[in-house]
């Protein structure tokens, strides 16, 4: 409290509980209802979508001066510590980098995902 000042009477402390506020039941979200369970979401079938399919428009295609190209030599290969893009979290262009086939920062382009599992409930 600065000097010739006088605390507010109630700083520091919350105001009280609206008790008149009540949330009725016609409120709450039906979707929330709709929803499965684990147990029966575990019987649906999934199938793999390889690759994206555009419906609204078409896909953009990247103009050669707008991608990203590292300045790795070819016998880093993209390594960790080295690759500029991969320090930045972008992926190699298979067609611009300069380590060709032998880049390792290129797992999207390839496919190469981490194995995942369904929990059981």
């Amino acid at each position: 409290v600065m000097a010739g000042t006088t605390p507010h009477p109630a700083a520091g402390k919350l105001p009280p509980p609206h008790s008149s506020f009540h949330l009725s039941n016609d409120k709450l979200s039906p979707k929330c209802e709709k929803l499965p369970t684990a147990a029966a979401a575990t019987t649906y079938t999934v199938s793999t979508i390889l690759r994206n399919i555009y419906l609204s428009r078409p896909r953009r295609k990247q103009h050669p001066d707008d991608v990203m190209v590292c300045d790795c030599a070819s016998s880093a290969c993209c390594l960790q510590d080295v690759c500029i893009n991969r320090l930045m979290f972008v992926e190699c262009d298979p067609k611009y980098c300069p380590c060709g086939a032998r880049c390792t920062n290129q797992r999207f382009a390839r496919r190469q995902y981490a194995d995942v599992a369904l929990m059981p409930p």
